[in-house]
This record gives C-alpha cells, sequence and structure tokens, in this order.
C-alpha cells in the first residue's frame, strides 16, 4: 500500500479515525469536539484543568440513604449514612423548588497530584463550588461509566471521624467493585494525578 510524505498509510489512520469518530458520536461527543479543533490548530487539546460538562436533576431533600440504594453500588463505605451527612435546609419552605431542580455540574481534572487548596483556588478562579454528596450520588446514576475510569471527589461535604480525621465523598472503582462509593482522607498529601473533583455554579 502506498504511502503519503509521512510515511503514514491509510491503513494506519482507518482505525484512529473510526475512534475518533465513535468519541464524537458518544456520551462526551462536544468534548472532544473541542479537543480535536484545539489539535487541528495546534494547540494542547487537553489543557489542564481539564474540564467536562454535565447535566442532572439533583433531589437535596432525598436522604443519601435512597440515593444509594438506587445507585445499587457493588461497595457503600459503612459512615456513608443519613447522620453523618444529614440534609441540609435550602429554605423555609419545605416543598420548594429549590429541593429538586437541575444542576450543571463540571469535573475538573488537574493531571498531576494536587492539594486541597489549589483545587479550591482553581474553583475559585473559574467561579464553581465544590459539589457536596446530593450532587456526587445524583452524578453517579445518571452518569455511571466515569467512576469506573478515574476517581471523583466532591469536596463540599466532609465527615469528620472521632479522632479528628476528615473524610469526603468519593466515587470510584477497583478490580473487584467496578462502582463504589467510598470515602477519601483529606490528608496532607492531596490528591493522586488520577483524582477529578465534581463542582458545580455559584
Amino acid at each position: 500500500m502506498s504511502k503519503d510524505v509521512l510515511g503514514v498509510t491509510v491503513h494506519d489512520a482507518q482505525g484512529v479515525v473510526a475512534d475518533l469518530l465513535q468519541k464524537l458520536g458518544g456520551q462526551d461527543g462536544q468534548e472532544w469536539l473541542t479537543a480535536t479543533k484545539r489539535f487541528l490548530r495546534k494547540e494542547n487539546p487537553w489543557p489542564f484543568p481539564h474540564v467536562s460538562n454535565y447535566s442532572v436533576m439533583v433531589d437535596y431533600k432525598k436522604p443519601v440513604s435512597e440515593y444509594l440504594e438506587d445507585a445499587n453500588y457493588d461497595s457503600v463505605n459503612s459512615n456513608i449514612v443519613d447522620e453523618n451527612f444529614p440534609i441540609k435546609p435550602i429554605c423555609c419552605t419545605e416543598y420548594c423548588e429549590c429541593y429538586h431542580k437541575p444542576a450543571e455540574l463540571q469535573l475538573l481534572h488537574f493531571g498531576r497530584q494536587v492539594t486541597i487548596e489549589e483545587v479550591k483556588n482553581e474553583l475559585d478562579k473559574q467561579a464553581l463550588l465544590p459539589a457536596n454528596i446530593w450532587e456526587l450520588l445524583a452524578f453517579g446514576i445518571a452518569y455511571p461509566d466515569p467512576q469506573r475510569k478515574f476517581q471523583i471527589v466532591a469536596l463540599g461535604s466532609s465527615w469528620t471521624r472521632s479522632d479528628g480525621a476528615r473524610y469526603v465523598p468519593e466515587l470510584s472503582s477497583d478490580e473487584r467493585n467496578p462502582r463504589r462509593a467510598h470515602l477519601c482522607h483529606l490528608g496532607r498529601s492531596g490528591f493522586g494525578s488520577d483524582c477529578h473533583f465534581l463542582a458545580i455554579r455559584k
């Protein structure tokens, strides 16, 4: 088969093009289209922090235990219970629409190890708030696949253990549990390069 000046055959490119077309037609198609346009302009297609957009419906009066039951996770940390993550009043009216509404969520990935201060500073720059556990669990139900690929943390909710150690909710996976809801310790070492952070517009 003939080759062009770069030494690339049509056969070599077919697989790449087919893979790209599949991604463009998938759930994250707009994200891949934006990245492809950057690539064609000889720009970095995945600038950091990389941001993905998602829309979900969130019921802020729904107990965490019901969210977990609906999600049917393979593994749930025993400390993710209603007592540790109680429902917080949003307004004075119990049946206000504020408790059940659409949320525009963003998933940030820094591509390196980061501290909680670095994450919060970047969220402030982009006029974002860290997602809470209700937004995280609603995201996990609406979009079950991302957590199979990487860890997703919600810094907007936390639980403090009796010894003072603080934990935040995360969605992740391991070899035995493709989908799990666990807690991530807020240690001095920060978060690994694989970690993604869920946020919402202020």
